[in-house]
């Protein structure tokens, strides 16, 4: 059940009323990064400037497959930037609707130069429509750079979870200022806190902490935070609040205590796994209430016991 006596300063006197006020400060937020990481679309589109410009000369030919086998003879490098013009794998197969059989592609085995790696490429090109496109493109490095866009784009259900992470850090930097004896330390392996902690319970050592606090006052104390983010409706929430419950009431029996901040609007549509878990953690905070002084509260308290 939440730590009621870090809500009194809001008002809220019972679990639901603070569920309540939990519920209402939930928000999505997402950095640049998480709608396109653009450096690394820059360093895929610049991986290989020079052969998109060599592609970008088949525009208007009216035979590109004598073209494009010429170049490929003379530049064999070429054929190891044709993935990226597709957002493939270098290993990729196609179905033929002509001859009806599949054909596989390795352009890890192109860049030799010789005739037959040449028109196995350019097979690849003329099957997967690629060829017609480029006696179309003015700027293929142009293009790739859309396509790299693309590609990125659809990782970014991956980086929804992490994506309230980096706008924890600079809370708990101001925390290790406000609090001279608090030590927060992100990403910390199970294995290194049984090493230090004698209470720390063996069965999660292969754990990977978010975030943990400890203090040079309190010896063999230990505080670990995870932190997640939630934008759309899934699968994994609820099976993520049944976890933390339990690993609240593992860690809690070994005199560990645990935080949890979580946020997203996608936990507005799955509301009832949350409120379960709500009713057994005691700290589990948004970001808006973290910043609102709930986790500076929540420190103070454990470290004070």
């Amino acid at each position: 059940m939440a730590d009621l006596e870090i809500y009194k300063e809001v008002g809220c006197a019972s679990n639901e009323e603070a569920f309540e006020y939990f519920k209402g400060t939930l928000n999505t937020y997402y950095g640049k990064d998480f709608y396109v990481n653009w450096l690394g679309v820059l360093e895929r589109a610049s991986k290989y400037e020079k052969e998109f410009a060599l592609l970008s000369t088949l525009k208007g030919k009216t035979d590109p497959e004598y073209e494009a086998i010429k170049l490929l003879t003379e530049y064999p490098a070429i054929s190891k930037a044709i993935p990226d013009l597709m957002a493939v794998d270098p290993k990729v197969s196609i179905y033929d609707d002509e001859t009806k059989l599949i054909e596989n592609f390795d352009f890890t085995k192109f860049a030799d130069g010789n005739q037959d790696s040449c028109r196995k490429v350019v097979r690849f090109l003329k099957l997967s429509g690629l060829l017609d496109m480029l006696t179309q493109l003015t700027n293929v490095k142009d293009y790739a750079t859309g396509v790299a866009v693309g590609r990125d784009t659809n990782t970014r259900k991956n980086r929804s979870g992490e994506a309230i992470k980096p706008i924890l850090l600079p809370l708990f930097e101001d925390l290790k200022r406000k609090i001279s004896h608090l030590d927060c330390k992100p990403e910390a392996r199970g294995t290194k806190l049984a090493e230090q902690f004698s209470n720390y319970p063996s069965d999660m050592n292969g754990l990977t902490w978010d975030f943990v606090f400890t203090s040079d006052t309190k010896r063999n104390f230990l505080v670990v935070c995870e932190a997640n983010h939630y934008g759309t409706q899934g699968s994994k929430p609820p099976a993520i609040a049944r976890e933390y419950t339990e690993r609240f009431r593992q860690l809690k029996n070994a005199g560990v205590e645990f935080i949890w901040i979580t946020d997203g609007l996608g936990w507005l549509r799955m509301i009832e796994p949350l409120k379960l878990a709500f009713d057994k953690v005691d700290y589990m905070f948004t970001v808006q209430m973290a910043r609102d002084g709930f986790l500076e509260r929540a420190i103070y308290k454990l470290f004070d016991k």
